[in-house]
């Protein structure tokens, strides 16, 4: 079906953001259904369908290469996100497991980052080619002594898991599990996200207690899900990693608890937008396999006194 659909188009240009029918709603979130009911519009990426923008009064996009008419709406959701608090169905997330007694050095030698240290530590980090050029980004959480939590993008899950895996040496005690399938995720994103977060867990959510690029496993709404204290938007808030079938009870929990500081959904077309107020680098934009770190100003993530990592004598050339 597709493959027909891509046929027809060989000499059409899509508009801007335009959504074509085929191959559609191969791979949904718990949420799709409630969040449909809610007005969302979907994309695709790589078979998932994801929350593109919400439409709250049944108008259709107009597709153009100027601002349409959904301009004003994705505006209203990038401010819910930047006043108060917004909430974002992410599942399509790519997901890997890294565990073995040799993990550690192991995703020290092949990304350019250093690998956190301490239990709870996040760092955003880059596989490059021999040639220094940004093959793939990644963030890195360590969950334990031998164990880590890979996040990539939706479309790059195969094309990752074939770098993860076909950098491993027959001596390197590894063993990587994509479970891309198994963890939904759950954005929550603005200045009133831990007063929502405070109404569903007892975790402590101060800056002392949960900094800025930590991960734990805490509770919420009775749940167990791996919460991460990060986000593309720019905002005080939080990645949540629950298993899947918990993805719905937690969303409706922190629905339920944002009401009264007007929780709204959100999209990527607005996170987009904020991404790029903040100064956020995109992969498969920005960040592609013809740029090095320093051509994309990324030099901030490459620990150049690591004794070795791919790509290390490319970029000192």
């Amino acid at each position: 079906e597709t493959g027909f659909q891509d046929y027809k188009m060989t000499y059409i240009t899509p508009m801007p953001g335009e959504e074509l029918p085929a191959g559609r709603s191969q791979r949904l979130s718990p949420l799709h259904s409630k969040l449909k009911s809610k007005g969302c519009v979907y994309t695709e990426t790589f078979g998932w369908e994801r929350p593109k923008w919400f439409s709250l009064d049944d108008r259709k996009e107009n597709y153009s290469r100027r601002h349409n008419n959904v301009f004003d709406v994705v505006r209203d959701e990038c401010h819910a996100v930047r006043e108060r608090v917004g909430i974002l169905d992410l599942t399509g997330f790519a997901k890997y497991e890294v565990t073995g007694t040799n993990a550690e050095a192991y995703l020290n030698r092949i990304f350019a980052n250093n690998i956190p240290v301490k239990k709870g530590g996040i760092v955003l980090a880059h596989i490059l080619s021999d040639a220094g050029r940004i093959n793939a980004e990644m963030t890195i959480t360590r969950m334990g002594e031998n164990q880590f939590y890979l996040l990539s993008a939706a479309g790059a899950e195969i094309r990752d898991l074939d770098y993860l895996s076909q950098s491993m040496t027959a001596e390197e005690h590894v063993e990587i599990v994509n479970v891309t399938d198994n963890r939904g995720v759950l954005v929550l994103a603005g200045p009133k996200a831990r007063e929502v977060m405070m109404k569903v867990t007892e975790e402590k959510l101060d800056n002392d207690s949960f900094p800025w690029l930590t991960g734990k496993e805490i509770s919420i709404a009775g749940c167990s899900t791996r919460a991460l204290r990060i986000n593309y938007v720019g905002e005080l808030g939080w990645e949540l990693h629950p298993p899947i079938e918990h993805l719905e009870t937690i969303y409706d929990a922190l629905w339920e608890a944002g009401v009264e500081f007007g929780i709204a959904d959100f999209g990527l077309y607005a996170v987009d937008s904020l991404r790029m107020e903040k100064a956020y680098r995109h992969w498969g934009g920005e960040l592609t396999n013809e740029v090095t770190m320093i051509d994309a100003d990324m030099e901030r993530f490459i620990k150049l006194d690591k004794n070795n990592f791919i790509g290390k004598e490319a970029t000192l050339r």
